[in-house]
């Protein structure tokens, strides 16, 4: 059990015919820069991915909604707020009305768009730049404010999808495109993981833990190290 979690954030990225679907648990809690000193101002939202996964190509999509809703109904969820956000591109937005529809979970949809604007056209549905999600997760690795945790499934896949991800630009028009940079890498991990941190940061505000109390302890979650998670 991870003690001290304000809210857990579960991305989705649904995969097509060559691409795998993937799952991504972040837990979010509040740490001081410093924490043994209670000091307001250097709170921060930290991050810990808990759970990490890459389906097969071609697994059926109610194996992926099976495995959300398993995870959404766990013990360790009951305590905390929590939200689900799912890729809507495409095939996907059927996927989040079944979700919301047989499981009653209330999913975030997610249609990830190009260009540099995004919108929410209506409620818990959302129109959101590839840029935006990929530059909320590149700020969080960049400012150390997110771990996976040592031994969690397909960790280092997501650190190696990481590593080769970045931009292209159309030399005919001048667009950007943020994929991976060689082939035969997919980016299925990485986007899980930002559709998760792009709610979080942008969405989600967080709230501070009360003075005086151990809501703020020595953190090392499930005592195992985190991966680094920085790109190499």
């Amino acid at each position: 059990m991870i003690e001290h979690v304000q809210a857990y954030f579960i991305g989705c990225d649904i995969g097509r015919a060559q691409d795998n679907s993937a799952l991504a648990v972040l837990a979010r809690r509040i740490e001081m820069v410093d924490p043994r000193v209670f000091d307001p101002s250097s709170a921060l939202p930290m991050y810990y991915c808990t759970y990490l996964r890459r389906y097969d190509l071609q697994t059926p999509y109610f194996m992926v909604e099976e495995d959300a809703a398993r995870i959404w109904a766990l013990p360790d969820l009951r305590t905390t707020a929590n939200y689900m956000i799912w890729d809507a591109t495409g095939v996907g937005m059927p996927l989040v009305e079944a979700m919301r529809r047989q499981y009653r979970i209330p999913v975030k949809g997610v249609t990830i768009t190009g260009g540099d604007n995004s919108s929410q056209p209506e409620p818990n549905n959302y129109n959101v730049a590839k840029s935006h999600l990929v530059t909320s997760l590149m700020d969080l690795v960049q400012r150390k404010r997110l771990k996976v945790l040592e031994g969690t499934m397909h960790g280092e896949e997501f650190l190696r999808q990481l590593d080769v991800f970045g931009y292209k630009v159309n030399k005919d028009t001048g667009n950007m495109s943020y994929e991976a940079t060689i082939e035969k890498v997919h980016d299925d991990l990485v986007i899980a993981m930002a559709l998760a941190v792009w709610f979080a940061e942008r969405v989600v505000p967080f709230y501070m833990p009360k003075a005086g109390g151990d809501d703020n302890p020595p953190y090392d979650p499930l005592g195992r190290k985190a991966l680094s998670s920085g790109k190499r």
